[in-house]
């Protein structure tokens, strides 16, 4: 019994260990990830911090001298959401390494799949810890196997 608990106990260390890990290398990406983005005229252009923040707007021709305030704030915001979509797509991609199988984070992320539907096996525990406590399969997710009558 003892072997058993020990085996099962160093294979969980090393999934955790493992995550660790994972978490260290998002941080990372999250310090490198910049989108940037160009509008359409090419007149402007913008850079977004993986933390959405913009840390770069160039303006590359003079074009905007001759348009409306309001025709001006709708490129410059377009091109912006532009860049900040192409960081978000970044951490997405890095981010999607860590998670747990199932839906796709980007999807989960940008609304397009309902959280209560597509996490209900996220509650699972991990399949060690499942086996060390002698779980049947799907009870650990709320599931019971036991009769309510």
């Amino acid at each position: 019994m003892s072997n058993h608990y020990e085996e099962s106990m160093n294979r969980l260390k090393a999934e955790f260990d493992q995550a660790v890990k994972g978490l260290e290398k998002m941080q990372e990406s999250l310090d490198d990830t910049k989108g940037k983005a160009r509008s359409k005229s090419r007149m402007v252009s913008a850079v977004v911090d993986g933390r959405g923040d913009v840390t770069e707007l160039k303006f590359h021709t003079q074009a905007w001298r001759t348009m409306s305030p309001g025709e001006l704030s709708k490129v410059i915001m377009q091109t912006v959401n532009d860049a900040r979509a192409a960081a978000q797509r970044q951490m997405w991609s890095a981010v999607s390494e860590l998670a747990p199988d199932g839906p796709d984070l980007s999807e989960l992320l940008s609304g397009q799949v309902k959280w209560p539907e597509a996490l209900s096996d996220a509650h699972r525990l991990p399949r060690i810890v499942e086996e060390f406590l002698g779980v049947p399969d799907g009870d650990s997710a709320g599931e019971s196997t036991k009769s309510t009558s």
